[in-house]
Parts: C-alpha cells; sequence; structure tokens
C-alpha cells in the first residue's frame, strides 16, 4: 500500500512537472518609460550659456541653452568684411567710369561746338561770296556769261569747299573716336559690375546660411515637459553630438515589457491589453501592443524576484495614450484583454 502511495506521488508530480516545464501565463510586468529628446549639436562648440536645471519643468519653446563656434563667428565675420570691400570697390570702379564717360562726352561736345562753328562761319562766307558774284554779273549779261562759265570753274576749286570738307572730316573723325572710347568704359563699366554683382550674390547667399546656422546655436525647448539631465556647464567645450541636454515628457508614452523564455505567450502585434500599476491596483489604463521582440534579452534587475539571479526573456512594447496617472520608471503589471480573468500573481510565477 505504501508503494501505491509513493508511486501515485511521483506520477502526480511527474504530471505537475510536465505540465508545467513550458507553462502559458497571459500577464507579465512591465516598466514605464517615455521617449527622450537629446540636445546636441553637429560641430564642437562651447557652452555659453545654460538656463534650466536638471528636474526643472519647461514649456515649448523656451530656451535652454546658447553655444557658441569660434570657426562660425571668424568665418561670418570674413564674409561680411568682403562684402563690404567689395561693395566699395564697385562703387569707386563704378564712379570712376562713369566720370570717364562724362569726360569724353564734355570733349566730343566741345569739339562739336569749336569745329562746328568754324563750319558755320565758312558757310556764311561761301554765302556771301556767292551772292556778291550774282550782283557783278548783272551788270554785263555777255560778260557774266563768260564769267559764269569762269566762275563754274572756279567753283570747283573753291578754297572755302576745301576747308568746309577738311572740317566736316575732322568733325567726324573726332567724335567717332570719343564715340568708341565711351562704348569702351561702357562695356569696362558693366563687365566687371556683373562678376562683382556674382560674387555679391555668391557670398550673401553664404552669410544667410552661415546665420541660419548661428541661430541653432540657441536651443528651445521643443516640448512641454521636463529636464532629464544637463550634463556640462557655461564655458565647457562640448565635442559634436555629445548630448547637452535631456527633456522628456511628464508622463510615461510607452511601456517596455518582458516574457520570461520559458513562458509561452501567444501575444501578438496591436494586441489590445489593460495595464495595472503594482502599487495601485486602481490605477488602470489601455494600451496596445506595438511591438515583439524577436530576440531574448537579461531582465532588468527591477523585475527580477532576486537580483543576483539573472532572467532573460523577450521584450513587448506597449503604447499608451498621453493622459495617464502612471510615474516615469513605474513598475505595472500587463494583462490582455482577451484573459477573461487577471491573475495578479500570475506574472510573478516565473521570478
Amino acid at each position: 500500500m505504501k508503494i501505491f502511495f509513493i508511486w501515485l506521488i511521483i506520477i502526480i508530480a511527474i504530471i505537475f512537472i510536465s505540465l508545467n516545464g513550458k507553462r502559458e501565463i497571459t500577464s507579465f510586468y512591465g516598466i514605464t518609460e517615455t521617449k527622450e529628446i537629446i540636445i546636441n549639436s553637429e560641430n564642437s562648440v562651447n557652452i555659453k550659456d545654460i538656463f534650466v536645471l536638471a528636474g526643472q519643468k519647461v514649456k515649448k519653446g523656451q530656451k535652454l541653452v546658447e553655444l557658441t563656434r569660434t570657426d562660425l563667428a571668424l568665418r561670418i565675420n570674413e564674409i561680411t568684411h568682403n562684402i563690404k570691400t567689395l561693395k566699395i570697390e564697385s562703387k569707386y570702379d563704378r564712379n570712376t567710369n562713369l566720370a570717364q564717360i562724362d569726360q569724353y562726352k564734355s570733349l566730343m561736345a566741345t569739339v562739336e561746338n569749336e569745329i562746328g562753328y568754324q563750319i558755320e562761319e565758312l558757310e556764311a562766307m561761301k554765302s556771301t561770296n556767292k551772292r556778291l558774284s550774282k550782283n557783278i554779273s548783272s551788270l554785263d549779261n555777255s560778260k557774266s556769261s563768260n564769267k559764269s562759265k569762269v566762275g563754274l570753274v572756279e567753283n570747283s576749286e573753291d578754297p572755302l569747299e576745301i576747308k568746309l570738307e577738311g572740317l566736316r572730316n575732322d568733325l567726324k573723325l573726332k567724335t567717332n573716336y570719343y564715340q568708341l572710347m565711351i562704348d569702351e568704359v561702357t562695356n569696362r563699366l558693366n563687365t566687371p559690375e556683373k562678376a562683382i554683382q556674382s560674387r555679391l550674390l555668391s557670398l550673401e547667399e553664404e552669410l544667410t546660411l552661415l546665420q541660419k546656422e548661428s541661430d541653432k546655436l540657441i536651443i528651445y525647448s521643443e516640448i512641454t515637459g521636463l529636464v532629464g539631465s544637463v550634463n556640462f556647464k557655461k564655458g565647457e567645450n562640448v565635442s559634436a553630438f555629445a548630448p547637452i541636454v535631456t527633456l522628456h515628457v511628464k508622463s510615461p508614452s510607452y511601456i517596455k515589457g518582458y516574457i520570461h523564455e520559458n513562458v509561452y505567450n501567444n501575444i501578438s502585434l496591436n494586441e489590445k491589453v489593460e495595464i495595472f500599476s503594482v502599487s495601485d491596483k486602481k490605477n488602470s489604463i489601455k494600451g496596445k501592443i506595438i511591438g515583439v521582440g524577436s530576440r531574448i534579452v537579461e531582465y532588468p534587475i527591477r523585475l527580477r524576484k532576486r537580483a543576483e539571479i539573472q532572467i532573460w526573456g523577450r521584450e513587448v512594447m506597449i503604447e499608451i495614450p498621453k493622459e495617464n496617472q502612471f510615474l516615469l520608471g513605474e513598475k505595472v503589471l500587463i494583462v490582455p484583454e482577451k484573459q477573461k480573468e487577471v491573475n495578479i500573481f500570475g506574472a510573478m510565477i516565473v521570478q
């Protein structure tokens, strides 16, 4: 009889061990977390001033930190100086060329006036001589006819006409010369002006980009929340991409849960769950599974029954509403909605 009971106990133990060797559990633990915003710079900078402390509440748009970049400041000063220099050079060259154009126009006007006056005088003399010649010829018709013929020959070699022709050619040559000089200076005026304007445009575009980079050195909060950490002090140098300040929202935005590696659980994406605060079972909220780990990772120490014993399992990411009463880093119990009855102690079996 004793042997029968011994065998019965052994069989029951074997059945219990078999049933629990790969047991299924529908609830598990997790920790509330939130997305952290890291304030850093793409370049090496110096901390000019920090306006917040760790744990401080901040509003969206509030100034957090002001940085300086020596290389950026030097380049902005250099470009600003070059722009001023080019504008002065452009103005000087333009004024010089315009003065030369005015000078050539003045010389051409002087020539036109002087030679024009001489031409007018000779044409007046020629006209007077022609009238006198007509008056004399009227006295003697026969002689007038002979003299008329002689006069026609002499007119072809009229010294006044020859001199007039010379003055007209001289006027044409000189005005053409001055007009060529005006055209040459005008081309010289336009060509460097275009080159300078192109250079100015390039420098001004670069200056605009650098000023935008300079504006980024004053950093404002993107959210209303809390300052997580302040890693540098005023006056310290910071390497590129080093975290200067971290921010996070006041309430957690997601939960990272863990399912023990020896536990079978058919958790799936988009599955609805209910989350309970371990410290206050009345504090609960609905959530949705947005990620199920495909690898085994080590449990956080806070979720172990004994801190010195390592435990391994899968991560499960759960999205929760922004408005919730949980604390950041709070331990919570996660129960899928398909579970009809919540067993708060279920998850503790695996720890």
